[in-house]
């Protein structure tokens, strides 16, 4: 306010040149399609970044961003690192050349769609849906329109909630989208914002858990509010607020940990109701099960997710994990209902992903070889087929 009362602003941040310099270079091999894609790529920047005074230079957009694909990529990058500023090589103001803002000899890191999934990945639902929520960043009218489109003559099964602000409300009203999106089921809210509108508080009301929503900004912070979000498409949003289901085929089925480490991998599941311990069950050289009396007897676990009930054992199994990932006869995942602490120790130096802790028996859930996704930065496995 003292700035536009005066016409000046204190001589400091960003308002210098000298800080609106580049502090790192980000290369990026692929143009984001959908709203959620462009904000998790701001989130996966973002988090490169790690701090306000970060100051990335994209390079590989080889398109102007529509306003709205810059306002999820922007949003979703302070939301996940406090980055105050960015600069798009040939797009933005300053940026007509990359060497415009980058100095030469600058950290330089590589996105690709890969780590995109990854991120997206880590935002998962097993399924089922209790809201829908559009919000944060608010909606513009472009937005609203196009869902609108999508709730045309279609009727929700939960509750859709979608943010805009007071300027825009009026617009959407006159041009039919609020009276489309109501219609099917869903509320245009404006003038407020839903992480700040008692989020945990309405969740605990109405008993919303899973949360489904296009914003990787809103998915951010609501894990810290009691719920699930799970980040999807606009269209994937619609179709979950319908079904009250979140893009699953019939086949497949989601169990969620309360322990997780490690990165996603996919790969066969050997099943079992039985203990695992390194020292006393498994032939190290051979790479198999070798307890006579073990359920799995003979059966090869190399690149296997292993599904037992519990771990077994003590320091030598721990060390033992290492030294079989060093001859690469190690199995491609662990996943227990039970396990000691020393066990998860000898599995993170291993470099093993790591699920344990289920609400059910996990070894009479999961099929014994079937196809399986291991996701321990969502806390869930997910039976494929």
């Amino acid at each position: 306010m003292a700035a536009g009362l005066t016409g000046r602003t204190p001589r400091y941040g960003f308002h210098l040149p000298a800080h609106r310099r580049a502090t790192l270079h980000v290369g990026v091999d692929f143009v984001p399609a959908s709203l959620n894609e462009w904000g998790a790529l701001g989130a996966t920047i973002g988090r490169i970044a790690g701090n306000y005074w970060a100051v990335p230079a994209v390079e590989g957009i080889e398109e102007a961003p529509r306003s709205d694909q810059l306002k999820h990529f922007g949003a979703a990058m302070a939301s996940f690192g406090s980055v105050a500023l960015f600069h798009l090589a040939g797009l933005t103001p300053e940026a007509g050349r990359l060497s415009d803002v980058a100095p030469a000899g600058l950290p330089s890191h590589r996105i690709t769609r890969a780590d995109i999934d990854a991120l997206r990945s880590c935002y998962r639902s097993d399924g089922r849906v209790d809201v829908v929520v559009f919000s944060a960043p608010q909606l513009s009218l472009f937005e609203l329109r196009d869902l609108a489109a999508l709730c045309e003559g279609r009727r929700f099964a939960v509750p859709l909630l979608a943010v805009t602000s007071p300027q825009v409300k009026p617009d959407c009203d006159r041009m039919g989208y609020t009276a489309r999106i109501e219609d099917a089921g869903g509320t245009v809210l404006s003038g407020m914002c839903f992480y700040q509108s008692y989020a945990r508080e309405i969740a605990q009301a109405n008993g919303w858990k899973r949360l489904a929503t296009n914003s990787a900004k809103l998915v951010n912070i609501l894990g810290g509010y009691g719920y699930h979000p799970v980040l999807a498409s606009m269209e994937e949003c619609v179709d979950a607020a319908i079904s009250g289901q979140m893009g699953m085929t019939g086949a497949a089925k989601i169990f969620r940990a309360r322990q997780a480490m490690g990165d996603i991998v996919r790969g066969i599941a050997l099943v079992a109701s039985d203990g695992f311990s390194a020292r006393y069950d498994l032939d190290r050289v051979r790479g198999i099960f070798s307890r006579p009396d073990h359920k799995l007897a003979g059966q090869s676990y190399i690149g296997r997710v292993l599904v037992l009930d519990t771990a077994k054992g003590g320091v030598a199994s721990a060390w033992m994990l290492n030294e079989m990932t060093s001859r690469g006869v190690i199995p491609l995942a662990l996943v227990f209902n039970s396990v000691n602490p020393i066990l998860v120790q000898g599995a993170a130096l291993a470099g093993l992903p790591m699920l344990a802790g289920f609400d059910e028996d996990i070894t009479a859930g999961v099929p014994h070889g079937s196809e399986v996704e291991v996701n321990p930065c969502g806390r869930v496995l997910t039976v494929l087929g």
